[in-house]
């Protein structure tokens, strides 16, 4: 149930919102909105080098590069998101076979295919306690990420568990260098081939002070949205007191009407009978 509920949870961030589906070479905008390569790529089929896109979701625009939607960056988090789905659904699902045993067609026939009880982060297969040895003796798996598998294991379990991640034009480099005149994240290698003119900083370094400034921002935040809370229940309070205000001078006024109504008709019933005995007088004079 767990890990069900942990999935569900991931669909949200690993759904592409043209396709709905699991995002497919996840490419990110620079809006921070992903979609599938192939979605973008169809979105902005029209558009040439050096036009502006909008994206889908927000409508920020964005200009094509010469290399088309194949030039945005990858999500290499959602990437891992999906990897982490995948094998939390498979943990939930009990099938844990060896990848290896499965593709070995002659073990394959003489046994059944072993459990598995191990997956390689780095080579995405399951593994059996036996494929595991030989994967340590010729996959120089010192190197590798190994997690112990348990069909207990949730999403939550698995996330932090997946290495950090590698370089798309470097499969054995990690990315660890931010490049701010690029905004992407880059390994050792591409620093040194493409990047080393570039203003460039240690990628945890970088991450650290985004976290601090969201953190710092989230803060102000909260003091603005108390400051606006109580501005709001300010204005509220003179709203209902100006409109107390207003019902209780409708009601003078109502009232002062009535009473002036009053005292017209009042005047009226005299002016009315003064005029009546004044014309009953002159008649009686002319008679």
């Amino acid at each position: 149930m767990a890990a069900s509920v942990a999935v569900k949870r991931l669909e949200d961030v690993t759904e592409c919102a043209v396709c709905a589906g699991d995002l497919t070479d996840a490419r990110v905008l620079p809006c921070v909105h992903t979609f599938c390569l192939k979605c973008i790529d169809k979105w902005s089929r029209n558009k040439k080098p050096g036009q502006k896109v909008s994206c889908p979701i927000c409508r920020n625009e964005f200009e094509i590069s010469e290399g088309g939607a194949a030039a945005l960056p990858q999500n290499y988090f959602v990437e891992k998101l999906l990897e982490v789905k995948k094998l939390s659904t498979t943990l939930a699902q009990g099938q844990l076979v060896c990848d290896l045993c499965s593709d070995d067609k002659e073990k394959s026939e003489e046994k059944a295919v072993r459990q598995a009880t191990v997956y390689c982060v780095d080579c995405r297969r399951h593994m059996c306690q036996q494929c595991c040895g030989y994967h340590q003796k010729f996959r120089l798996s010192g190197v590798h990420k190994l997690i112990e598998l348990s069909s207990e294991m949730s999403a939550e379990d698995l996330l932090p568990m997946f290495t950090e991640n590698v370089c798309d034009k470097h499969s054995d480099k990690y990315l660890e260098i931010y490049c701010f005149d690029c905004k992407e994240a880059v390994c050792m290698m591409c620093y040194i081939q493409s990047h080393n003119s570039h203003k460039c900083s240690d990628m945890k370094g970088v991450a650290d002070d985004l976290s601090k400034q969201i953190s710092a921002n989230a803060e102000n935040l909260t003091v603005k949205v108390t400051e606006y809370e109580t501005l709001l229940k300010d204005i509220e309070d003179k709203e209902n007191k100006f409109c107390v205000s207003v019902a209780e001078t409708e009601r003078l006024i109502c009232e002062r009407a009535e009473k002036m109504k009053q005292l017209i008709e009042n005047h009226k019933h005299v002016f009315t009978g003064a005029t009546f005995n004044f014309q009953r007088q002159a008649v009686e004079a002319d008679e």
